[in-house]
């Protein structure tokens, strides 16, 4: 499963409109449509702030935090206990340098209060260059494997490496070749001091340069033999709102799994759904969801039947030329949000959408029976000037 996520996420990435625009240079091209691997900051000004990922028996939610600069620190994963309160389990915390780059992603167990996994990053003239992942025993960090980088131009490498206890060993390497209109991955593991093939993907570009199909491969008796075909559709604002996959029975493709995403008028996937075909209709089923947002597919890989997003404006939103200095906690809030300003005449709420949901004189807003979700606060001085923050409500 993490090698088949691992591929997705970059597969797309190389499929995105920044590779047609950066074609003709490829280190330029990675650096564009790979922020996720890089580590960059957020460039845009919505974020995710949660996902909430719906298995059939276990919901799960991640939270992500930022810094004033926009950058990710942390990311929760939570779980709901029997009274539908969130608990954290696992937390990952990311350190960068002056460039923007993740240098460390530390995973620990909060609930026992342990380290889990540290995940150490190089690069070289601002390119990733290697990816070291080690296990914590409970005394020292121990190495698990290591992805090293190479790219030359219309092409990327990733060559796995296997820790054996004593030395490294060359496990799996990841081929990319581009060209205008195709992106082919092709995946081989080392057996006998050779490498020996195993998938090979192929995706097709439109004429947006967007992923139009996937065509997944595997090597069986010294030829390629079809496995899964991956096609894409996409709604007026290119986004994809459904995809579909079918599975080859040896002489035709039959349906297999179905998605269905939403999005919001920023570009970013809110909601989603799969589907199995059983029989002659869909049931629900558990799936990978590639969660994109921010309009430059920027990518979250998720399995489950069904999610839910969150996202936040990290930068807060100014309505008016005159800014209105105030500040409010907490921010998120689940019952009462309170207001700071030493020029206060009043404050309105606003859903998404621009309906009005309060006005009051008070600097102490009830939200407690509101639902989960982004509002905007829009706080008023005595002079009538205004200003508005986006608010998270849980």
């Amino acid at each position: 499963m993490k090698k088949t996520i691992f591929t997705l996420a970059v597969l797309l990435a190389f499929g995105s409109v920044a590779m047609a625009q950066h074609h003709a240079n490829q280190q330029q091209m990675w650096k564009n449509v790979s922020s996720q691997l890089r580590g960059e900051k957020w460039v845009e000004i919505y974020c995710p702030y949660t996902i909430t990922v719906d298995s059939g028996t276990d919901t799960y939610r991640y939270v992500y935090s930022y810094d004033e600069d926009y950058y990710l620190t942390t990311l929760e994963t939570q779980e709901q206990d029997a009274g539908n309160e969130w608990t954290t389990s696992l937390m990952k915390s990311y350190e960068y340098d002056y460039d923007g780059n993740v240098m460390e992603v530390l995973t620990t167990d909060v609930i026992n209060n342990e380290n889990v996994e540290l995940e150490t990053r190089s690069y070289a003239d601002d390119m990733l260059s290697e990816v070291i992942y080690q296990e914590w025993d409970g005394d020292d960090w121990v190495n698990v494997s290591k992805e090293v980088y190479n790219f030359t131009d219309g092409s990327c490498t990733i060559l796995e490496w296997a820790w054996t206890g004593s030395n490294w060993s060359t496990s799996y390497l990841y081929t990319y070749t581009t060209t205008e209109s195709v992106v082919e991955l092709l995946i081989q593991y080392m057996q006998g001091g050779a490498w020996q093939n195993e998938e090979r993907h192929t995706s097709t570009l439109n004429d947006d340069s967007s992923v139009d199909e996937i065509l997944y491969e595997e090597w069986n008796n010294n030829s390629w033999e079809k496995q899964y075909l991956t096609s894409y559709h996409y709604n007026s604002n290119g986004c994809y709102d459904m995809v579909t996959m079918k599975k080859w029975d040896g002489g035709s493709w039959n349906d297999y799994l179905k998605y269905e995403y939403e999005y919001d008028s920023h570009g970013n996937a809110e909601s989603g759904l799969c589907y199995h075909k059983v029989a002659d209709g869909w049931e629900y089923s558990d799936g990978v969801f590639e969660i994109a947002y921010d309009g430059n597919f920027d990518m979250e890989i998720y399995t489950g039947w069904r999610f839910q997003a969150v996202y936040i404006d990290v930068t807060g939103v100014e309505e008016e030329t005159n800014v209105v200095d105030f500040t409010f906690y907490p921010n998120p809030v689940k019952d009462a949000l309170v207001i700071r300003t030493d020029d206060f005449q009043k404050a309105e709420l606003y859903s998404l959408i621009g309906a009005k949901l309060t006005e009051t004189t008070s600097q102490k807003i009830d939200v407690s029976a509101l639902h989960s979700g982004i509002y905007m606060l829009k706080v008023y001085n005595l002079k009538g000037e205004a200003s508005t923050r986006a608010v998270v409500v849980e």
